[in-house]
């Protein structure tokens, strides 16, 4: 079976007509290969057909690509227009995720709305060549054929110039428009209560090329405007912890980073009287949440992180395992502009011995972690991970149990950023000191890696 072609940048936008012979531009060809590893690091995968970067950010880095109505396959495509861009992305997501597609089809007009959808496959559907037999795109924005399905692909087609209602309609609710830069005021400004970080921009006589990203497995790291982080957000899952907990918040509170700390515990269901300590240790830096069963560390995250508000995250375990005193060198590489992502491996600093089970276990899981995703990790199942904010929003974590340190670890690795380790202390606890984790949670862990190595992000 011979090789699918290579994704030509610019080959969807030259099929709209004939403009003439090609003209020759200087660094044409580089700008291209920038742009094709910037895209696939941004889409998490490499495309399957061409494409047009159609729309860019004020520093360069692709927000709007238009995709050829097939892919090389002879597969449909029936979404011209997508969103690249990360920040705003999220933030669509967000919107979407707070009833924003019904709130969108009760504001527009249903006539206007389908001759919108009218004219977007009329537009992708004059770029099928003449006398194509084999399935076709259909439907209209989004592949919707009526109604709102995506508001990314609205607001997609919006930016790049289309007279979509819906597209109009989500850019008002985000503060953005057609000029640049894209990133919305909610994206600038960060969530409420956040203090407002650098936007990046740019005098538009001072923009810059794009960065070479010739190979583009790691590109996503390049992508993110560098940021002036103010706050971080501690996300503390809690469950049967009542000898520990007080004494963890105690650390958290004394650790000694600069920035302004919000702490967000989530006891997952603790019948062992954890939740009358946290009472007692809750104040306005310290958001108790609780659920009413216990669901698993995976779910706790996700619950936190539907409240977290700082610029940096990071997870931190109540068994007193992972000490605070460590978050200095944990934050100092995405401080410093150096990642966006950080582990703490526990294999690489000063440690109390592991269990030996616990020890071929882990060694193994970040094995495979780096055989899977071509990556080079000392502990893949720490706790203590650090990320810019703007890496894991949009994320959707599915997993409840520890299954989620390979889940995010494995998406982290498809969207493109590189993950940085550093050294931390670890005092491991035995099973009779109440240590949770098991034999049987490595082999979830497997099909995790496994799993989410395959699925389509």
């Amino acid at each position: 079976m011979s090789e699918p072609p290579e994704p030509r940048l610019g080959a969807a936008a030259q099929d709209r007509s004939s403009r003439g012979a090609r003209v020759a531009v200087p660094g044409a060809e580089e700008q291209r290969r920038d742009d094709l590893a910037m895209v696939t690091a941004l889409l998490g995968h490499a495309p399957r057909g061409d494409l047009a970067v159609v729309r860019r950010r004020r520093d360069r880095v692709p927000s709007v690509i238009e995709n050829a109505p097939l892919l090389h396959d002879g597969t449909p495509m029936p979404t011209r227009f997508w969103l690249v861009d990360p920040e705003l992305r999220s933030a669509v997501s967000r919107l979407e995720s707070e009833g924003g597609v019904r709130a969108a089809e009760a504001a527009v007009d249903p006539a206007e709305l389908a001759r919108a959808h009218e004219r977007y496959a009329a537009e992708r559907d004059a770029l099928i060549p003449a006398g194509r037999r084999g399935p076709r795109p259909t439907g209209g924005v989004g592949g919707a054929r009526a109604g709102v399905k995506c508001l990314h692909a609205h607001l997609a087609w919006w930016l790049a110039g289309g007279d979509d209602p819906v597209g109009a309609w989500v850019a008002e609710r985000l503060g953005t428009s057609r000029e640049l830069p894209d990133q919305p005021e909610e994206v600038r400004s960060r969530r409420a209560g956040a203090a407002t970080g650098s936007s990046g921009a740019q005098d538009p006589g001072s923009r810059r090329a794009p960065p070479s990203v010739r190979g583009g497995s790691h590109a996503a790291d390049r992508l993110l405007e560098r940021k002036d982080y103010r706050t971080l957000s501690v996300i503390v899952p809690v469950y049967n912890e009542r000898a520990t907990v007080a004494e963890i918040i105690r650390r958290v509170r004394a650790a000694d980073v600069p920035l302004v700390v919000d702490v967000v515990v989530v006891d997952d269901g603790s019948t062992d009287g954890t939740d009358q300590v946290l009472a007692a240790v809750a104040d306005s830096t310290v958001r108790v949440v609780r659920h009413e069963r216990n669901r698993g560390k995976g779910a706790a995250v996700r619950t936190a992180l539907e409240r977290a508000t700082g610029d940096l995250v990071i997870v931190q375990d109540a068994d007193l395992e992972y000490d605070p005193d460590d978050w200095s060198q944990l934050l100092d590489p995405i401080l410093k502009h150096k990642a966006h992502v950080v582990y703490g491996s526990r294999f690489t600093g000063g440690r109390k011995n592991m269990l030996l089970l616990h020890w071929i276990g882990n060694r193994f899981l970040s094995l495979v972690t780096n055989l899977l995703y071509a990556t080079t990790l000392s502990d893949m199942e720490t706790c203590y991970k650090a990320f810019d904010r703007r890496v894991i929003d949009g994320m959707t974590i599915e997993s409840d149990r520890f299954e989620f340190e390979p889940e995010i670890t494995a998406k982290v690795l498809r969207r493109g950023y590189r993950i940085y380790e550093v050294p931390i202390s670890y005092a491991g606890r035995e099973p009779e000191e109440g240590k949770k984790i098991t034999w049987r949670d490595g082999f979830s862990a497997l099909r995790a890696l496994v799993k989410f190595r395959f699925t389509r992000l």
